[in-house]
């Protein structure tokens, strides 16, 4: 008897271990740092005109209920942009009409249902149809927007088989679908609405549409030179939230992967009425009930979390620093998360760690640090959307094959590459350091958005946020 209790205390004492041994695996961030938290926002923190903008029908309110119930409770103005209508989710077409194969007359009815339960949604949230706007853009097909198909010339064909946004609601009829049109929607509604607040995915977002959506604003808002509150929501991130469970007593906690990358995290406390509420209002999103109502009901918590990332200049520097001994380093501009997933964690020269950006000796140089050596076998991406002060842009990609080899291409239809010339590229264990001349094509550029991917063939092994810096 006794021996069989010392056996199964051992055996709880193993399990035990080698579950803080997987959790430390998966989230070592965990161990080493704590959640920087900002004193709580009150609703004298939003100025007049909120502007919430969502990928798909329940962004909206997974992660704005809270500012959007503070803002109408004091009167305040509230206008929300949705992005596509959520028609590209095959499972939920499935499950909505019962249908093995969908054709794309089943996508476009999803959009329409999945409209529905946005206006029924907003309005539990006290939000008026008038201040509901419903861009019409591809769902799943975001990202390929901000990235492949730019131009007029060469649309984005969505699953509901169409080239243009084809509901009547849309914002603008038989909008095209590309990024130069969603530009212009984004623009024209900001102008016209003169928000105080912009409230929009996180660029942690690891969703495609998700981050993408948060690209496109933080475009448009640089491009116009336009000055509001920035906030950021998260929806999606693979330890986040936590439980995937109805928990209303509990609150949203920071991601443990998100902890260091830079984020200033805010709680926007909501009272038992206002949690009642945001629950009404995701209640009316059934069609994505049905898929995944555990994941949406761990959104009704006792607060809700906003994020802002404070504005970040590009440095001149009078020395190049020396990574080894960490002399002479300026802050990175961005921070990656490292081994937030297996496939990262395996392929660690594919793992981002972190981006700097610098001027020295007329050269605009941009180091790209991993997590292990830089391999051969992988292809390292470095995007980059420079904003002229006469808000004219340019969008250019970089390609790194091997030690020897640049690709180079202005992102757009045409995809065609050509050597860099007078460009620095070193590599040193774990960092690609690139020196582009600073021509006269950059004496007039005030802002630079950039991010970087990793992949092995085509498959994507990480990709880090698109940041903004300042010259």
């Amino acid at each position: 008897m006794k021996r069989s209790w010392k056996r199964a205390v051992l055996i709880v004492a193993i399990l035990a271990f080698c579950f803080l041994l997987a959790f430390y695996l998966r989230f070592p961030d965990w161990f080493h740092a704590q959640p920087s938290r900002e004193p709580p926002v009150s609703n004298q923190t939003f100025g007049d005109r909120l502007l919430v903008i969502a990928p798909h029908p329940d962004d909206e309110t997974l992660g704005g209920a809270g500012a959007i119930l503070k803002q109408l409770e004091h009167h305040k103005q509230v206008k929300v942009v949705i992005m596509t209508t959520g028609d590209g989710y095959r499972k939920a077409v499935r499950e909505q009409f019962h249908i093995a194969a969908p054709k794309p007359s089943d996508f476009r009815k999803l959009g329409y249902v999945r409209h529905d339960e946005s206006v029924h949604g907003l309005e539990a949230l006290g939000v008026a149809p008038a201040d509901m706007i419903f861009l019409g853009y591809p769902d799943g097909g975001v990202n390929g927007l901000w990235q492949n198909n730019w131009e007029y010339s060469h649309l984005h064909k969505a699953l509901n088989g169409c080239t243009h946004a084809p509901y009547p609601f849309a914002y603008e009829k038989q909008a095209p679908y590309c990024g130069t049109n969603v530009v212009k929607n984004l623009t024209a509604i900001i102008r016209e609405y003169q928000p105080t607040d912009i409230l929009y995915p996180d660029p942690n977002d690891v969703h495609h549409d998700h981050w993408a959506t948060q690209a496109f604003t933080k475009y448009t808002i640089t491009q116009m030179q336009y000055h509001a509150k920035e906030w950021t929501y998260l929806v999606h991130r693979y330890d986040w939230p936590v439980p995937w469970a109805y928990e209303p007593n509990l609150g949203l906690q920071p991601p443990i992967s998100l902890l260091q990358v830079g984020t200033r995290w805010f709680d926007l406390p909501l009272t038992q009425e206002e949690e009642g509420r945001k629950r009404t209002a995701i209640q009316q999103y059934r069609s994505q009930e049905r898929v995944m109502e555990p994941f949406l009901e761990a959104f009704i918590r006792k607060n809700d979390l906003l994020g802002t990332y404070p504005p970040q200049q590009i440095p001149g520097v009078d020395t190049f620093p020396d990574f080894q001994k960490q002399e002479h380093v300026p802050r990175p501009l961005i921070i990656d998360p490292i081994g937030d997933t297996f496939t990262r964690k395996l392929h660690g020269a594919g793992d981002i760690r972190s981006l700097y950006v610098f001027k020295w000796q007329q050269k605009l140089w941009i180091v790209l640090q991993m997590r292990q050596e830089i391999s051969a076998d992988l292809s390292y991406f470095i995007r980059f959307r420079a904003f002229h002060s006469n808000q004219s842009t340019t969008r250019d990609d970089m390609k790194f094959l091997s030690n020897h080899l640049i690709e180079y291409s202005l992102a757009d239809n045409s995809r065609l590459y050509a050597r860099l010339e007078n460009a620095s590229m070193t590599i040193d264990d774990n960092r690609l350091m690139i020196g582009l001349p600073l021509t006269k094509d950059w004496g007039d550029v005030s802002n630079l958005m950039i991010s970087a991917d990793t992949y092995q063939g085509h498959t994507l092994i990480d990709k880090s946020a698109w940041e903004n810096g300042r010259f």
